[in-house]
């Protein structure tokens, strides 16, 4: 196409080349941009070399006569071949409508609109309006909505097992108990420790700072007796045999059922019996 364009008192024609439109898709931090290259010939063919030039340039939408979605101008000079060439929507431009970036280049047709002033001011002459195909729309490709999952792929066969790994050295097992003296958990036997919450034995949950479900002896308790269901017994050398039955003291016995016994070398043996003093 071919525009002619009068510079002072000199006819010359504008001979817009478009030798190729090309996308530079650019990710991340990137603008978004397509490479454009143009030529400047005077009426003979014979290229203008070392021409100053603005340019217009617009992205219409839908038609040649749509809305504008992007203009931004350009300051170029040719080489000496007439040519010029620059990215739409890179640097070095002045934007004066829209982003690059915000064109819905899905929403129809797109086209490119160059004008031109030769003087290198604002009073510009329409070069071309060219529909833009193919090769730009990889802008859109670079933002496109995302598309609809896929049915999930067969599962591949299972890979060869792996060589066994070194062996580890033995860890050190750390209990609840803190010692008294460093009041971090320890595992040692031969200092004191505590516990900062209740304990529970047989039980998940204690409500009191030791709570013990099921039978108990404490002290030195005798050996040759059996202790009964939920019983115990406390001190020397006491059994309590009898189901839910105590002894206390030394040397005591609570066989019956229920029956609690105090003091020394005493007997419970009757259900629910109670027992106190020194067996005379």
């Amino acid at each position: 196409m071919k525009t002619k364009i009068s510079l002072g008192k000199t006819p010359v024609f504008l001979c817009l080349l478009l030798l190729h439109v090309g996308m530079q898709q650019l990710m991340a931090q990137s603008p978004h941009q397509f490479n454009y290259q143009g030529a400047l010939r005077q009426s003979n063919g014979q290229p203008m070399s070392n021409q100053s030039a603005t340019l217009r340039l617009r992205i219409i939408d839908g038609g040649p006569q749509g809305n504008v979605v992007f203009e931004e101008l350009r300051k170029v000079t040719t080489n000496k071949l007439g040519l010029y060439q620059l990215a739409i929507g890179g640097n070095p431009s002045e934007i004066t409508k829209g982003s690059i970036g915000n064109v819905n280049w899905p929403s129809g047709a797109k086209f490119l609109k160059v004008e031109a002033d030769l003087a290198g001011g604002n009073s510009f002459t329409e070069v071309a309006t060219t529909q833009l195909l193919s090769v730009p729309y990889a802008l859109f490709a670079a933002n496109s909505p995302k598309g609809d999952t896929g049915e999930r792929g067969e599962r591949g066969e299972r890979g060869e097992r792996g060589e066994k790994g070194d062996k580890g050295d033995n860890g050190q097992l750390k209990g609840p108990w803190l010692s008294s003296a460093s009041e971090v958990a320890t595992d040692r036997n031969d200092e004191a420790i505590y516990q900062s919450a209740a304990v529970g034995i047989l039980t998940k949950r204690p409500i009191s700072a030791l709570d013990v479900r099921g039978a108990a002896r404490f002290g030195d308790p005798a050996t040759d007796a059996a202790i009964g269901i939920n019983s115990a017994a406390f001190g020397s050398q006491n059994a309590a045999t009898g189901d839910n039955s105590s002894a206390f003291g030394q040397g005591n016995r609570a066989t019956g059922s229920m029956s609690t016994v105090f003091g020394t070398a005493n007997n419970a043996s009757g259900s629910r019996a109670t027992i106190f003093g020194t067996l005379s």
